[in-house]
């Protein structure tokens, strides 16, 4: 067999064209090992070897493209690599070479997932710790970094949280109180840290509980009357967390 023509693709890819009809795309770096633009011939054994190298430079590129748009972590890379049906070899390749490059690095890794995690999430320590660690993220590099952040950056987070969910809340302080400790747990923070916040946060329940009251009662009342709207309506009120003294002086002054 011997190389026809060459024709380029895109950057450092061509499309080798064989007289035999054949045709390979194939990175200037592999054309260049093996010096095709000079030595056109190329035996069977020797395309094997072309195509086995290439699939590695290719492994190898899609990889990079794909740490270019943001940083990954190894196990990452291997996922995206096994999508694209990429030979073990060729997988070996590109995460040995990405590791050498500096394009594979736990502590960068690490540094830059927690910045994000606290700039632009919710999460909190808990969770990103095992977020971290399913990433394959070497335990001591996790707490090398979440060591660093302050005890007063997660409580804060937790208010922020609070005020934000206070907004558009529209059951009472207990179940409110339930309600957002459960929440912040499953967003990885500690118990205890949100305990004491939660002890401290002020919600105008009353602002809340007129609010809910005339919406609930007015909708009760053009289907039900008396005893039964009473009823009814006592019943949504505790449903959604409020006191008994708030719905008995609610309805005595209607």
């Amino acid at each position: 067999m011997e190389v026809k023509t060459y024709k380029k693709v895109r950057n450092n890819l061509y499309e080798i064209t064989l007289n035999n009809g054949e045709k390979f795309k194939l990175y200037d770096d592999i054309i260049l090992k093996y010096e095709l633009l000079i030595e056109r011939k190329v035996t069977d054994k020797k395309l094997v070897s072309i195509i086995a190298e290439n699939a590695k430079m290719e492994a190898y590129y899609k990889a990079l493209r794909y740490v270019s748009t943001k940083m990954r972590s190894e196990i990452e890379i291997r996922k995206y690599l096994n999508k694209n049906d990429t030979p073990q070899a060729a997988k070996e390749y590109a995460i040995d070479k990405l590791k050498k490059d500096g394009y594979l690095n736990q502590e960068k890794y690490a540094q830059a997932f927690i910045n994000d995690a606290i700039n632009l999430g919710n999460d909190g320590l808990h969770k990103i710790r095992k977020d971290l660690e399913l990433q394959g993220i070497d335990k001591n590099i996790v707490e090398s970094y979440l060591n660093l952040i302050e005890d007063e950056v997660w409580r804060s987070r937790i208010e922020k949280v609070l005020l934000k969910k206070a907004k558009t809340n529209k059951v009472g302080y207990v179940l409110f109180k339930n309600k957002m400790y459960n929440e912040l747990v499953m967003l990885g923070y500690d118990s205890s840290m949100i305990g004491q916040v939660l002890d401290s946060f002020s919600l105008d329940t009353d602002l809340v509980f007129s609010k809910e009251a005339t919406k609930v009662y007015e909708k009760l009342s053009s289907k039900y009357q008396g005893t039964e709207l009473e009823l009814r309506f006592r019943s949504r009120m505790y449903a959604k967390g409020f006191s008994s003294d708030q719905i008995s002086k609610f309805l005595s002054t209607l």
